[in-house]
């Protein structure tokens, strides 16, 4: 029996997707690819709590002496006078006060010493 073959027909349409068949294996994973570009910085974050204080450090040098001032005004010679001379109390206290200026005046106050023995 001969069975003679035809000219090929049109195509037909396509049928309908089948169900989705089960995930295989993953594969190895693939070498690291090339670093990119850096990016712009970021903003700037909130300042930290201020950390305790460390100790003092060592003293520096001493820096040289600055220019000499100007002259001051000349002072008063003060003067001195003896006002008053006491004898005070055996045991007391001496004193001495000092009033006035630039005049000044000094006021004594000299405890008298012990009683002495009796003359024979």
């Amino acid at each position: 029996m001969y069975a003679p073959t035809g000219p090929t027909g049109p195509t037909g349409p396509t049928g309908a997707t089948g169900a989705t068949g089960e995930v295989g294996p993953t594969g190895p994973t693939g070498a690291t690819g090339a670093t990119g570009e850096v990016g712009p910085t970021g903003p700037t974050g909130a300042t930290g709590a201020t950390g305790e204080v460390g100790p003092t450090g060592p003293t520096g040098a001493t820096g040289e002496a600055g220019p000499a001032g100007t002259d001051g005004t000349d002072g008063v010679t003060p003067t001195f006078t003896i006002g008053t001379v006491t004898t005070g109390a055996p045991g007391s206290d001496a004193e001495v006060t000092i009033t006035g200026g630039p005049d000044y005046t000094l006021n004594f106050v000299i405890p008298a010493g012990p009683t002495g023995p009796a003359a024979a």
